[in-house]
């Protein structure tokens, strides 16, 4: 065999080995977007859940406590809300 012999198979072999190379990075690449889309909703989702919680509780404690003024701040006031959690101890609520 010469070395201008065209060797078919192995040229096959190798063309379909580069094909799946190919093929596999860029369905690496649309699943990790995709993964990525996805988480970010969830996190979205489950952070919006954590906030509507914590401000639920929060305006439920003012209103036991009688202090309806308080509550209707904390729900139009970010900063104030801010300092209600730590008093209340609300940073971490589920």
């Amino acid at each position: 065999m010469s070395i201008f012999e065209y060797d078919e198979e192995k040229h096959m072999r190798n063309v379909r080995l580069q094909g799946e190379e190919y093929g596999r990075e860029i369905g690496e690449e649309i699943g990790e977007k995709r993964g990525r889309e996805i988480g970010e909703k969830y996190g979205r989702k489950m952070g919006e859940k954590t906030g509507e919680n914590r401000l639920g509780q929060l305006v439920t404690v003012l209103m036991n406590e009688g202090k309806m003024e308080e509550a209707a701040l904390v729900a139009s006031d970010a900063e104030v809300r801010k300092e209600y959690y730590k008093k209340y101890h609300l940073t971490d609520v589920e």
